[in-house]
């Protein structure tokens, strides 16, 4: 979860970087906040799960938050991660 924002001066800003292990099956969504302050997490995850196409669940949760309200700009990537040699930290 990216939970710094970028204003008008880089000053002061820093990354926060995380490590996480990722391998076939696994599913990672990059959202802004525009989604996750519409959406509780149970909602995303479950269409995560149940949606295999990470273009159609990207598109529904986008809708999802909208139709909740969509207060703010609704952003989000969705990769499914299909095959790999082996679990990776990335």
């Amino acid at each position: 979860m990216i939970t710094n924002s970028v204003g008008g001066s880089i000053q002061g800003i820093e990354a926060e970087v995380n490590k996480l292990t990722i391998g076939p099956g696994d599913v990672i969504l990059l959202c802004s906040n525009g989604m996750t302050s519409m959406l509780p997490d149970a909602p995303i995850a479950e269409v995560l799960r149940a949606e295999p196409d990470p273009a159609a669940a990207c598109r529904r949760l986008i809708d999802e938050a909208n139709a909740a309200g969509g207060r703010d700009n609704v952003t989000g990537i969705v990769a499914r991660i299909e095959a790999a040699p082996g679990p990776r930290t990335v």
